[in-house]
């Protein structure tokens, strides 16, 4: 008789002690009695270690396949800052398919200006842009744990006979979610490993909900992100936990604006103009004049200009010239937004994969 595959709490992982280099080990005797964590999840949760991820392309197809096959609903959390650069085109096909109920975390992150009327209008407007389809959407923080509770209700009666699948790109919070809700449900702990490197989850974490199943799953990795151009550590710094406000910048035509030594936002021409950035605080922006601009990035990237610094200098750039037309967002994903005003003509230097557009401004 086989015995029985036992799995790690903090990631949801197949355990293993015999091969430490390997996936999902744990040096511990495995034992069905005990909760038992891998050594990746154990050296995150205690000692805040990153560790490499096992969960690969291979992977994240595989679990998007059998979401699909199942008769599962899907709960989709996505992040209310950062909307339009954790959206993968894998869930919106998924949310054409299956009912489908939309969580916005972090909305703790906008600025207070923008309330939730506005925002759920913006949404609504660009989730139909994308094709999305849905049921509801809620807003929530789960690091605050705010309108945890209303979630709870809503979860009981949405599709209340099929399980659910917990899905969302990576770092959007759902592992966080997921233990706030359990918090709010009596349980002391928190079970789900959770951490700002990406894919902290690596399979599917079965968690008894009502009569039914609720599933974690791992992060869905994305191209189009510029997260995807960090190390660990400065993605780690990139990621915010309290409000965002706006950082305002009065441009004149031939100045040069750098978000580290990521973008590079020139404005060619127009008048006087303002832009508000909204991005981490932890970024550096550094303004200058266009001229001799490319000279001053070659030179000052991965010192001055930072991040990204050390191995991650390598990926090549692109540029795009834009014509915003009255108030816009220039969309950064994996950043954040820039509104821009009264601008003619600015150009882009971006990472080549990274997409960059404008669209409707959200405040």
């Amino acid at each position: 008789m086989s015995e029985e595959t036992l799995y790690c709490i903090g990631c949801g992982g197949p355990l293993q002690n015999t091969h430490p280099e390997e996936a999902f080990y744990t040096p511990k005797a495995l034992d069905a009695k005990e909760n038992l964590l891998c050594q990746r999840c154990f050296r995150m949760r205690h000692y805040g270690i990153h560790a490499p991820s096992f969960f690969d392309e291979h992977a994240m197809r595989k679990t998007l396949d059998d979401v699909a096959a199942s008769p599962g609903a899907l709960v989709w959390v996505m992040d209310a800052f950062d909307f339009e650069g954790t959206l993968p085109g894998s869930l919106i096909k998924l949310s054409q398919s299956k009912p489908t109920l939309i969580v916005l975390n972090k909305r703790d992150l906008l600025p207070k200006v923008l309330n939730d009327q506005k925002l759920l209008f913006h949404l609504k407007k660009r989730f139909k842009d994308y094709g999305i389809h849905y049921q509801d959407i809620v807003f929530v923080s789960a690091k605050k744990r705010q309108n945890i509770d209303a979630l709870l209700d809503r979860l009981e009666s949405f599709e209340p006979t099929r399980d659910l699948y917990l899905m969302g790109a990576t770092n959007v919070g759902k592992s966080s979610l997921l233990n706030a809700m359990l918090r709010a449900t009596g349980v002391p702990q928190d079970v789900v490993t959770t951490s700002k490197q990406e894919a902290t989850t690596q399979s599917l974490i079965p968690i008894p909900f009502d009569e039914r199943t609720l599933y974690d799953t791992p992060g869905l990795l994305l191209d189009h992100s510029i997260q995807r151009f960090l190390a660990a550590n400065e993605a780690y710094v990139l990621m915010s936990e309290r409000e965002i406000k706006g950082r305002v910048y009065q441009l004149n035509p031939e100045q040069t604006l750098f978000f580290g030594g990521l973008i590079q936002l020139d404005y060619l021409t127009g008048e006087k103009a303002s832009v508000v950035v909204y991005l981490p605080q932890s970024l550096n922006i550094h303004r200058r004049k266009l001229e001799g601009s490319d000279a001053f990035f070659k030179q000052h990237l991965g010192t001055l200009l930072i991040p990204p610094s050390g191995a991650k200098l390598t990926y090549d750039f692109t540029r795009l010239t834009l014509n915003p037309s009255l108030k816009q967002d220039l969309v950064l994903p994996g950043l954040g937004f820039v509104t821009l005003k009264g601008v003619k003509t600015i150009q882009v230097r971006h990472p080549k994969s990274m997409r960059v557009f404008v669209k409707e401004a959200m405040i």
